[in-house]
């Protein structure tokens, strides 16, 4: 192949493949409190994007920022393979400051996409953001299983 032919396939490939893969962010899918939370975030810090922690229920509360009031309800945005959906949710106190909170069954769209490496577009109060998906599956599976012994 000639130079200017792969120096092109570089200039067009090469944005394309980094649109998802941020090499840099210190962000990643992690398993935190022993088995009870999946969370997309710095390890060891309360710095998270999303979080997914299994409710003594059973069921799942889908968790992140946001700059809605606390303790007030909020309109939370889930949008996973299965569409867009507002779902009915609260504001809670966490380490990192504000976060909508809503609780869904293990079988929710929001959690299988993830389980399948889908992105899972979330937000509320204005604003919205994608969380990749790839690595989530290996960080979800042991909080799914806590919350299947319920």
């Amino acid at each position: 192949m000639k130079p200017h032919v792969l120096l092109l396939i570089a200039a067009v490939a090469g944005p394309a493949w980094a649109q998802g893969h941020d090499h840099d962010s210190p962000y990643r899918w992690h398993v935190a409190h022993e088995n009870e939370s999946a969370q997309y975030g710095v390890p060891d810090s309360d710095d998270r994007a999303l979080r997914l922690d299994c409710e003594p229920s059973g069921m799942i509360s889908i968790m992140g920022p946001t700059a809605a009031e606390a303790g007030k309800p909020v309109k939370v945005i889930l949008q996973g393979r299965g569409g867009r959906r507002t779902l009915d949710g609260l504001v809670v106190e966490l380490g990192d400051g504000t976060n909508f909170s809503v609780e869904v069954e293990a079988s929710d769209d929001a959690v299988a996409t993830l389980m399948a490496g889908g992105d899972l577009t979330v937000g509320s109060a204005g604003d919205e953001w994608t969380v990749p998906g790839k690595g989530a599956a290996r960080a979800l599976a042991p909080v799914l299983k806590t919350c299947a012994g319920r």
